[in-house]
């Protein structure tokens, strides 16, 4: 009897054999789920300058290097990343069959086809469209060819700075959803929480608080016509709601790896389902929060500060953004 352990492989070298049927079904595995997803993207100065138009969108700095003076990180970092576009990119390079395979399942070409025929009835059109695909490149040591969907994904942007974002259109300087690749910009833009900011709710009097505020307005415009996000990452459900939730209005929803940003209702009422929350020696435990200083009252005054700005953003040729709404993350 033979006592020596199994060798076992990591590669599967007879792949190529297998019935073309099988095969298709495998590469299908890894793309993502038809759901709405959800993209972390940096958005940094490319011309350190500061000029006009130099915004660009990087994958986000892993944790180690998420200091937002920090320039000099690579700018292609996957590491703590579970956006959407990770799930399936790497079948654009993998081979010539997982590039067909993710070609065919996006119908890039189709959309283009389309586009070429007639671009300014396909332009007016297509912004009515879930299901058109962009895709993006980013360049560094290992370039990499990403997908996402303009018209139903969630963008999440960290700027290295807030005060950086400025009057214009995010999507022609960032090159993903612009009018001339046939789309309206971005519909869902959000930017994690930041707690610091609830004192800008009462100190709109500093000079840095109105710049950051300004910023914050901009941005919203930015959504076109849509929704501006804030995700509270320290929002939970109560224990009591998590059993309800089925019954719940439908609120929007969006899918990143294991996790998805559920809609959190800015009202008194939704502290009833919804709790604040801190890490206690790995468990989380109902935070106390001060009065009028939380991210669903911060939600409410940008919306308000959205009302007071539109005329000035109207003249630009803005629409003003339908709501101002907050996210939660949970395990999926």
């Amino acid at each position: 009897m033979s006592t020596s352990t199994p060798q076992y492989h990591d590669t599967f070298h007879r792949f190529i054999h297998l019935p073309w049927d099988i095969r298709e079904q495998i590469w299908k595995f890894a793309l993502r789920p038809s759901l709405p997803g959800a993209h972390i993207f940096k958005l940094y100065e490319a011309d350190h300058h500061g000029r006009h138009g130099s915004r660009r969108l990087a994958v986000p700095d892993s944790k180690e290097n998420s200091s937002i003076g920090n320039r000099n990180v690579h700018v292609t970092q996957t590491m703590d990343n579970p956006s959407t576009y990770l799930t399936d990119g790497g079948l654009w390079t993998a081979c010539k069959e997982s590039r067909h395979v993710i070609q065919r399942h996006f119908g890039l070409s189709k959309w283009r086809s389309l586009y070429d025929k007639d671009p300014e009835r396909f332009r007016y059109k297509a912004i009515q469209k879930l299901d058109m695909p962009a895709a993006g490149y980013l360049t560094g040591k290992d370039p990499y060819i990403f997908t996402v969907f303009p018209n139903r994904d969630l963008f999440i942007l960290r700027p290295q700075d807030i005060s950086m974002i400025e009057e214009g259109d995010l999507s022609w300087h960032t090159h993903i959803g612009a009018p001339w690749q046939g789309f309206d910009g971005f519909k869902q833009i959000a930017l994690e929480y930041n707690k610091d900011w609830e004192d800008l709710c009462f100190g709109m009097h500093c000079p840095l608080h109105k710049a950051y505020m300004k910023a914050l307005i901009t941005l919203g415009f930015h959504a076109m016509g849509d929704k501006l996000w804030f995700i509270d990452y320290t929002l939970r459900r109560r224990h009591e709601a998590v059993a309800e939730r089925s019954h719940e209005r439908k609120g929007a929803t969006f899918y990143l790896e294991g996790q998805r940003f559920v809609e959190v209702e800015c009202s008194p009422n939704s502290l009833k389902n919804w709790m604040y929350t801190k890490r206690v020696q790995g468990e989380y435990v109902e935070k106390v929060v001060r009065y009028g200083l939380n991210s669903m009252t911060f939600a409410r005054k940008v919306r308000c500060l959205f009302l007071d700005s539109f005329e000035g953003f109207d003249a630009l040729g803005y629409e003003l953004p339908r709501q101002v709404g907050l996210l939660a993350c949970e395990s999926f």
